[in-house]
C-alpha cells in the first residue's frame, strides 16, 4: 500500500480548503455550533469549516443544527463524507436528519433546486424566525419558530454539558512529569495500573487475581474514570482490607490514557504494569516479566495474552508497512505457535497488560491522552524506540486472559485515532515485518488490504497472509517423513477450569506422540475448532470426539476419533470425515455397518514415559478414586464406601455426595497421578454407563496399568481382551467387598502387563497408526506398516 507523502498531506488540506468555501456558499455550515461542539474557537468561518472536513465530521461531530451526518449516511447509504455528498448530489433526496425531510422541503419549494445549499440551505436561508410558515404562497406550513426554538434549546443545552465537562475536567489532577521524576520509588515493588469505566465486576475479578498470582512486594492502584460513584465505593469496599490496593476516582472519563498516567504518578513502585480491567493473570505471571525487564536493553515485556478460547491475542506487535496500522502478532493462532517467541524482539507490544520501569514510562511522558481508547501504546512504544538501544520482548511463560474489549464505549474513536496515529507516524513506521512470522515457522505470502474506515474511505490496516510449505522430518523416528500439521479439536473448554478436563491431557500426550515421530502438532479447545487460521495452515485436523460435534476444516485430511460418550454421536456426524476412528472394536464394528463406511477401532492409550511402574509414590493410600463427580454419587464409590473399604477421593464436587473424610484432595495434577496409582493398594476404575455398554475402555485402565497398578473395575466388553484377567471386575458390593479383602494379582503379573500396555497401547504407537493411515490417505509413500 502506497504511502502517505507530505504532498498528499498538502493535497488533503487543498480539498478540505475547497469543501470549506462550498458549504459556506451553500450556508450550511453554522460556525457558532460547531465551536460548541469542539470547545474551541476559530479565526474565521472558513477555518472552522476546513477543520470540520478535516476531523470535526469523522469525529462524530455536525456542521450545523439539522445535518446529522451519522444519519444522513445511513440514509443515503454512503461511507463517504456526509456533508460532501449531500453538496455534491444528495441535496435533494437524502435525509438530513430526524428535523427536516428534504424531500418534502424540495416539493413545497421547487425554487430549492437552484440553490447552493440545495434543499436544506435554501430552507436555513429563507426560513424567518417571526412566521410560522416559509414566506411564499402555496408552499405547506414548515413550523420553523418551534422548530427554532427547540433548536436553541438543544445548543443552550449543549454547551451547558460543554460548561460542566470544563468544570469536572479543572477538578482532575494535571500531571506534573517533573515532580513524577523526582519522587522516590521503592525498587523492589511492582505496581499494576488499572483504569476502569462503569465496571466494578472486570475490575474485582481483575484486582482479585492479580492479588491470588502475585507474590513479592505488589502495589495495585485502579483509577475509577468518573463511573458513577457506587462503582468506586464497591471496589473500594471490596478491598478495603488489603492495604495493597488502592482506588482513585476520576470526575470525569479520562479514558485509558489519562487514567493510566494518573495511575503511573500515583503508584510507588520501580516497575509498573500497565492492565488492562478486562484482563486475568494466571500463576505465575509476573516474575518473567520482571526477569526480562532486568535485561538492561529491554525496554518493556509483555505477557502472551490469549483469548478465553485459550487462543492467542498477542504475541507481541509487527508494522505491515507505511500507511498502517500494526497487528498483534499470532492473533487468533493456537498457543502452540508461540513457541519461538521469546526469541523475538519486537518494535511494540500491547499495553493490555505491559511491564515497564517507572522511570522509562515517566520520562517518556507515559501515554498520549490526545488517543482516546486506541493506538496510544503503540506510539508510546515508538516514542521510547526513538532512544538508541532498546527493544520490546514477549514472554510466553507469562499468560493472562484477555477479555478484548469490553469496556463501554471502547470501539467508538477507531477512525480518528488510526488517523491521528498514521499522520504522527508518517514515514517513519517499521516495517513491512516477516522476520517475525518467519520465526514462527510461516511465511507471509502477501498483505491484504482491510475495509476502508467509513468516514474518510482510508485503507489503514494491511494484513499478512500466511502460508506453511511441505516439509520433511530432518531426524528421529520419522526422519523422511512429510512434517504435517496437525489440530487436535477438544471437547474442553477454554481457561484453568477446562485445563483439568482429562480431554486436555489425553490430547497433550497424542500430542506428544505424534511429535515423536517428527510431526507438528497444535490442539483446539471447544470455542476455537473452527478458528480461522485453521483453514490455510492445518494439514490435518482430529477432532478427538468427545462432548462436542466432530469438525471438518476445508482443505485439511479430517479425521474422527470417538472416545467416549457414543450416545451423542449421529452417524451423519460421520460421514465427511476422511477417516473414521472409535475406541471400541465393538461399537467401530456397528458404526461401520450402519454408515456404510469404515470405522477403524482404535482403543485409548498411555503414555509410558509418565505412567510406568517405577517412580515416586504417594504414600498412605490405601484405595484410591481419582474423578470428578460428573454431578452424580459415582456408582464405584458409593459401591466402595458401602464395602467399607479406606477410600481417599481425589476430584471436585465431592462434598454434595459423600463423607468429607473420604476427600483427599479437590483437584490431583496431571503431573502427580501416576505417583497415586503407584502408592495405592487399589486403583478403581469406572466407565460412564453408555460407554460400558458399548466397550470403550476408559482412559484410567491404560495409565493405572502402566503403572503396575492393581485395578478394580466395572466389567466392560473387551476388557478382558485388553487386559487379560490382571484387571478384576464386580458387579455386586459384596463382590466388590471380596476383591478389597483379596491379595489379588501377583506384582510379577501386574509388572508383565505393565510391560505389555507401555509397547502395545502408548500414544505413540497410536500416532504411528494414525500417521500411517493419513500418509495412505494423502498418496504418500512409507515405511510405517
Amino acid at each position: 500500500m502506497p504511502r502517505q507523502s507530505p504532498l498528499r498531506r498538502v493535497a488533503d488540506r487543498v480539498v478540505a480548503e475547497g469543501l470549506a468555501r462550498r458549504a459556506l456558499r451553500a450556508g450550511v455550515f453554522d460556525r457558532a455550533y460547531y465551536e460548541l461542539q469542539t470547545g474551541r474557537e476559530f479565526a474565521d468561518d472558513r477555518s472552522a469549516a476546513r477543520h470540520y472536513f478535516q476531523h470535526g465530521e469523522r469525529a462524530g461531530r455536525a456542521p450545523n443544527r439539522l445535518f446529522e451526518p451519522a444519519w444522513y449516511r445511513r440514509s443515503a447509504k454512503v461511507a463517504e463524507s456526509a456533508l460532501n455528498h449531500f453538496l455534491g448530489v444528495g441535496g435533494m433526496t437524502g435525509s438530513v436528519g430526524p428535523q427536516f425531510d428534504t424531500a418534502a422541503y424540495a416539493t413545497a419549494a421547487p425554487e430549492s433546486v437552484t440553490h447552493p445549499g440545495r434543499a436544506l440551505g435554501h430552507y436555513l436561508e429563507h426560513a424567518v424566525d417571526d412566521s410560522a410558515t416559509y414566506p411564499r404562497d402555496g408552499v405547506a406550513p414548515t413550523t420553523w419558530g418551534r422548530l427554532r426554538t427547540a433548536l436553541d434549546e438543544r445548543a443552550a443545552e449543549f454547551a451547558a454539558q460543554r460548561a460542566a465537562a470544563a468544570a469536572a475536567q479543572a477538578l482532575v489532577p494535571e500531571i506534573d512529569w517533573s515532580a513524577a521524576a523526582g519522587k522516590p520509588r521503592v525498587a523492589e515493588r511492582t505496581s499494576i495500573l488499572i483504569p476502569t469505566f462503569r465496571d466494578w465486576r472486570m475490575t474485582e475479578r481483575a484486582v482479585a487475581d492479580v492479588l491470588a498470582n502475585s507474590d513479592g512486594d505488589i502495589e495495585v492502584v485502579v483509577v475509577d474514570n468518573g463511573s458513577p460513584r457506587s462503582i468506586t465505593s464497591i471496589l473500594t469496599a471490596r478491598f478495603l482490607a488489603d492495604d495493597r490496593v488502592r482506588t482513585i476516582r476520576l470526575p470525569i472519563n479520562t479514558n485509558f490514557a489519562g487514567g493510566s498516567n494518573l495511575a503511573l504518578i500515583e503508584s510507588t513502585g520501580g516497575t509498573v504494569v500497565f492492565l488492562n480491567n478486562d484482563t486475568q493473570v494466571r500463576e505465575g505471571w509476573l516474575p518473567p516479566l520482571l526477569t526480562a525487564l532486568a535485561e538492561p536493553d529491554v525496554i518493556a515485556a509483555q505477557p502472551l495474552l490469549v483469548y478465553p478460547d485459550e487462543t492467542i491475542q498477542s504475541a507481541g506487535t509487527v508494522f505491515s508497512g507505511e500507511g498502517s496500522i500494526p497487528v498483534h502478532f499470532l492473533a487468533g493462532h493456537p498457543v502452540e505457535d508461540a513457541a519461538g517467541v521469546d526469541d523475538i524482539t519486537f518494535d511494540a507490544i500491547t499495553a493490555a497488560a505491559m511491564a515497564i520501569r517507572a522511570d522509562v514510562a515517566i520520562a517518556a511522558h507515559g501515554f498520549d491522552p490526545e488517543y482516546i481508547n486506541g493506538m496510544e501504546d503503540v506510539d508510546l512504544c515508538l516514542r521510547l524506540r526513538e532512544y538508541p538501544g532498546g527493544h520490546f520482548v514477549v514472554r510466553s511463560e507469562s499468560v493472562v486472559v484477555h477479555h478484548e474489549s469490553k469496556t463501554p464505549g471502547r470501539m467508538d474513536r477507531i477512525e480518528p485515532n488510526r488517523l491521528r496515529f498514521l499522520d504522527r507516524w508518517e514515514g517513519r513506521l517499521p516495517g513491512p515485518q516477516v522476520e517475525p512470522w518467519l520465526g514462527a515457522g510461516f511465511e507471509v505470502q502477501r498483505f491484504d488490504e482491510g475495509k476502508p474506515l467509513p468516514v474518510s474511505g482510508r485503507h489503514t490496516m494491511r494484513t499478512p497472509v500466511l502460508a506453511r510449505h511441505p516439509q520433511l522430518v530432518d531426524s528421529g523416528a520419522g526422519a523422511g517423513l512429510p512434517r504435517l500439521r496437525w489440530a487436535l479439536k477438544v471437547s474442553a473448554p477454554g481457561g484453568e477450569g477446562g485445563s483439568r478436563w482429562g480431554d486436555v491431557a489425553f490430547a497433550g500426550d497424542l500430542a506428544a506422540g505424534l511429535r515423536h515421530w517428527g510431526q507438528e502438532v497444535v490442539i483446539d479447545r471447544r470455542p476455537a475448532h473452527r478458528r480461522e487460521s485453521s483453514e490455510h495452515l492445518d494439514d490435518v485436523t482430529l477432532s478427538l470426539r468427545g462432548l462436542a460435534p466432530a469438525v471438518t476444516i476445508p482443505g485439511a485430511t479430517n479425521i474422527v476419533w470417538v472416545i467416549s460418550h457414543p450416545d451423542d454421536v449421529e452417524l451423519d456426524e460421520l460421514a465427511g470425515f476422511d477417516l473414521r476412528y472409535a475406541a471400541s472394536p465393538v461399537w467401530a464394528e456397528s458404526a461401520a455397518a450402519l454408515l456404510g463406511q469404515p470405522v477403524n477401532p482404535l482403543l485409548q492409550a498411555t503414555n509410558p514415559e509418565r505412567f510406568r511402574p517405577d517412580g515416586s509414590r504417594l504414600d498412605g493410600l490405601d484405595v484410591v478414586f481419582v474423578g470428578r463427580t460428573r454431578q452424580v454419587n459415582r456408582p464405584i464409590v458409593r459401591d466402595a464406601i458401602a464395602a467399607g473399604a479406606d477410600l481417599a477421593v481425589f476430584g471436585n464436587g465431592w462434598e454434595d455426595f459423600i463423607d468429607p473424610r473420604y476427600i483427599r484432595a479437590r483437584h490431583l495434577p496431571n503431573d502427580e497421578v501416576p505417583a497415586a496409582y503407584r502408592g495405592a493398594r487399589i486403583v478403581l476404575n469406572d466407565h460412564w454407563a453408555d460407554m460400558a455398554q458399548q466397550g470403550f475402555l476408559s482412559n484410567r485402565l491404560f495409565d493405572a496399568a502402566a503403572c503396575g497398578a492393581r485395578i478394580v473395575s466395572d466389567p466392560v466388553p473387551g476388557l478382558v481382551d485388553t487386559f487379560g484377567s490382571t484387571v478384576q471386575t464386580y458387579s455386586t458390593v459384596d463382590e466388590l467387598q471380596q476383591l478389597l479383602a483379596e491379595r489379588g494379582p501377583t506384582e510379577a503379573e501386574r509388572l508383565a502387563l505393565a510391560k505389555r500396555i507401555a509397547s502395545d497401547h502408548s500414544f505413540v504407537a497410536r500416532a504411528r497408526t494414525l500417521l500411517a493411515d493419513v500418509l495412505d490417505q494423502r498418496g504418500v509413500e512409507h515405511r510405517l506398516r
